[in-house]
């Protein structure tokens, strides 16, 4: 038998893992029945490996398949970047632009302004209900601006631009796009 790499084992659980997880955390029965396919192929190790590695999460200390699911989504989701996440960074990346709480600034601590997310409901929302987030977006109740102040500049500028035939998340990149742009 041919030598592996336990790493690119480790990688290709984790890309799995991490492939899922970027669905949202509705997805959690994905989840699931991915660590019933990993136990099935016997290899159920080398996902707890995965999970103390990549994930911090020990699940050596629980009993019970079924706790090890349900406590390791939370923990997965919450150290998961997503697509929008990944996306901004490649765009602040390739601009050699980085970003510090609302201040984003280039080279070597030139600071050039700051970015504000302002949301906007068509319709208002009940603050005292629960109303989730992702609902308001896909239902288009929500609607994200960009507040952008340019350093030495008098007034803010507001980047609204939105298409309804293109998701929540590539409105607010396109957004981040131009703001980005106007600051450099």
């Amino acid at each position: 038998m041919a030598f592996r790499s336990f790493k690119k084992d480790i990688d290709k659980v984790y890309q799995k893992i991490d492939k899922i997880a970027k669905l949202g955390r509705d997805s959690f029965q994905e989840y699931y029945n991915y660590i019933d396919e990993v136990i099935t192929k016997q290899q159920y190790g080398l996902f707890t490996q995965v999970l103390i590695i990549k994930y911090n999460f020990d699940p050596t200390k629980i009993l019970s398949i079924d706790e090890v699911k349900q406590r390791s989504w939370s923990v997965i989701l919450f150290q998961t970047n997503t697509k929008f996440q990944d996306d901004k960074y490649a765009l602040l990346n390739t601009n050699s632009v980085y970003q510090l709480g609302l201040a984003y600034y280039v080279g070597t601590n030139s600071l050039i302004g700051t970015i504000s997310e302002v949301d906007s409901y068509s319709t208002s929302v009940d603050t005292l209900s629960y109303t989730d987030n992702a609902f308001q977006q896909k239902t288009e109740n929500k609607i994200t601006y960009l507040s952008v102040d340019k350093l030495g500049s008098t007034q803010s500028m507001t980047f609204s631009t939105w298409n309804f035939s293109y998701s929540y998340d590539k409105n607010l990149l396109n957004l981040y796009k131009e703001a980005i742009s106007y600051l450099i």
